[in-house]
């Protein structure tokens, strides 16, 4: 897990200086755009992390609440 949170935080750092070298006389849309790909990496990670913790504790969890668990994450995953 901890190498998949400095993936992702060296995803955004990258993300955030080719925002910052592109163009910089239009302040506004590089922070729209960063605050999307922020959006974008926190989904991801949440999803990530909420399907490894299903995932690992298979066995405890009864298949039905792992379903409905997983349909849980998908419907928050469409709805951002």
């Amino acid at each position: 897990m901890k190498g998949v949170i400095k993936f992702i935080f060296g995803l955004g750092i990258l993300l955030s200086i080719i925002s910052f070298t592109c163009d910089l006389q239009n302040t506004e849309e590089i922070l729209i755009n960063s605050f999307i790909m922020g959006i974008f990496v926190s989904v991801f990670f949440m999803i990530f992390s909420k399907l490894t913790y299903l995932k690992s504790r298979e066995k405890i969890i009864s298949p039905e609440e792992l379903k409905i668990r997983k349909k849980i994450v998908y419907l928050i995953a469409f709805l951002l």
